[in-house]
């Protein structure tokens, strides 16, 4: 049985960012920009997928590549207001969220599943 999660295991930080729409006089949407929402919120990082090992039927890491359809899970306290539609950035990386779903124990942790974006 796995151990529950403890907040000794967030060893790294991401930032969330909402999109601002940017309109014109005529209310015509002309761009966007990001927003702060939260910044240094210290989370853990879990690849669930999108990585094959041994391409070449070897199972060498070395024949490993990895794939478009890749998630990546976040593990972070809790907090309201995270949405599908806000950018994540985690080590100068930047995720689109898919999913944003509450992890064990009831309002203590908030898992946000991701993709790289391209």
């Amino acid at each position: 049985m796995a151990k529950p999660l403890q907040a000794g295991n967030l060893d790294r930080t991401l930032d969330l960012f909402t999109k601002d729409a940017h309109k014109n006089g005529k209310g015509e949407k002309i761009g966007e920009s990001p927003s702060p929402f939260a910044q240094n919120v210290p989370c853990r990082k879990r690849e669930t997928g999108g990585v094959e090992t041994g391409g070449d039927g070897s199972g060498s890491a070395q024949a490993s590549r990895e794939t478009a359809f890749g998630t990546v899970e976040f593990d972070l306290r809790y907090r309201t207001g995270v949405l599908e539609t806000m950018i994540l950035y985690c080590e100068g990386v930047r995720y689109d969220i898919l999913n944003v779903r509450e992890g064990e124990g009831r309002r203590q942790w908030l898992i946000i599943e991701a993709q790289k974006h391209d």
